[in-house]
């Protein structure tokens, strides 16, 4: 079986197109799934990183994860969530807390 390199390519290029239209089509219609969260509720928390309500307490006020009050509700960056996995519990600075 003989493969054509610019078929491949061709290939590649029709998936790319019809995987950006298909985003595209859930955006428009309203489909929320392949929209990444920018931040957690402190149970959505305990479920994303697996760690109990009271680690996720002690994270946050040690300054390792990142949050912004809305109203009574505390949310946390995904950003600061993800940086806890990739790092480790390392505090931020405290001139960049909050």
């Amino acid at each position: 079986m003989n493969v054509d390199i610019a078929d491949i390519k061709r290939t590649q290029l029709q998936i790319k197109n019809l995987v950006s239209q298909l985003i595209e089509d859930s955006k428009i219609n309203g489909d929320t799934r392949n929209i990444r969260k920018l931040g957690y509720s402190r149970k959505e928390a305990v479920a994303a990183l697996s760690l109990s309500k009271r680690t996720i307490d002690y994270l946050i006020s040690g300054g390792v994860l990142k949050t912004v009050r809305a109203g009574n509700r505390v949310i946390i960056l995904s950003k600061s969530a993800d940086r806890l996995l990739e790092i480790g519990a390392v505090p931020y600075p405290k001139s960049s807390r909050k």
